[in-house]
């Protein structure tokens, strides 16, 4: 009979110390940590970008980003998506000058996705390596236990073009703040 996966997921204490777990810890957050806060910065863009857009009033613009857009369960992806038609309907051309950057927020938000909702692995196997560069997260998919290896490099690689990111978002809510709607309907 096949050990249940549930026995492969716990500690061992015989043959891991609780200092080798504090150190797989500390790496743990090291690595998904700087990812994370990035991604976070993004998505508060985001909301801002869509804010402006739905509310010229500074009272307003708090209220509905306070409420709406960070308190009732819009998700990054659906940010993405409401950012992506207010430049689709609203600056056409602009919406095709931001496509690359449409699809690098989907990617941001996938991995976002894959280090905020997966574990850590703490297999026996892995922490008596006593690696300091990478870590195991381990998800499923399609009722399969999938792990994959996460390295700092993979991280800095990822964050590299979230400068750029930035700066285009930046410039999207500037276009938003300039347009000229009536405030009467």
């Amino acid at each position: 009979m096949r050990e249940p996966i549930s026995n492969k997921l716990r500690f061992d204490m015989t043959k891991t110390s609780p200092n080798q777990i504090s150190k797989h810890f500390e790496l743990d957050y090291n690595i998904r940590g700087s990812y994370l806060v990035q991604a976070i910065a993004i998505e508060s863009i985001i909301s801002d970008i869509i804010g402006h857009y739905f509310c010229q009033n500074n009272n307003r613009f708090g209220h509905f980003v306070g409420i709406i857009m960070n308190k009732s369960g819009i998700t990054l992806a659906s940010k993405i998506k409401i950012l992506g038609k207010i430049l689709q309907y609203n600056h056409p051309k602009q919406y095709k000058k931001y496509a690359k950057l449409m699809k690098q927020l989907k990617n941001v938000n996938e991995f976002r996705n894959l280090l905020a909702h997966s574990s850590s692995s703490y297999s026996q196997k892995f922490l008596s390596k006593k690696l300091d560069d990478r870590i195991v997260l381990a998800y499923y998919k399609d009722g399969k236990r999938v792990e994959r290896i996460i390295t700092k490099k993979d991280i800095e690689e990822k964050t590299t073009e979230f400068a750029d990111i930035i700066d285009r978002l930046i410039e999207i809510l500037s276009i938003v703040n300039t347009d000229k709607r009536p405030t009467k309907y």
